[in-house]
């Protein structure tokens, strides 16, 4: 594990009422870049690019594994980590653990 911050964004998927609605996805990914999409699904012009981006097909799990897992390892043997979460107001953001100390639910996502 390297000694920086890294920005990493996952995409979330669209939600059951935007479904319903038929509304489209508003980024592509290419590159670790995200790309605005306008209401034709064309490149707006704007992007943003980071260290790494996950798609709207990411699971949950595969981010936790190559983004927080090696910070928890770290942890257990005395180095520093931060994992900061941010999301929609009740997407689960949260890492719990049993008694034992295990991951027992990762349910960890940044959303766009």
């Amino acid at each position: 594990m390297s000694d920086n911050i890294k920005v990493v964004v996952k995409v979330r998927p669209l939600i059951p009422r935007e479904v319903e609605e038929k509304l489209s996805c508003q980024w592509r990914v290419k590159n670790n870049t995200l790309y605005q999409l306008d209401q034709n699904g064309k490149e707006s012009g704007q992007c943003f690019t980071f260290d790494k981006v996950y798609d709207k097909d990411t699971k949950t799990s595969d981010v936790y594994e190559d983004i927080a897992k090696p910070i928890v390892e770290s942890a257990t043997v005395g180095i520093n980590g931060t994992i900061f979460a941010y999301g929609q107001t009740s997407v689960w953001k949260n890492v719990y653990h049993d008694r034992d100390r295990r991951v027992t639910r990762h349910h960890s996502s940044v959303c766009i």
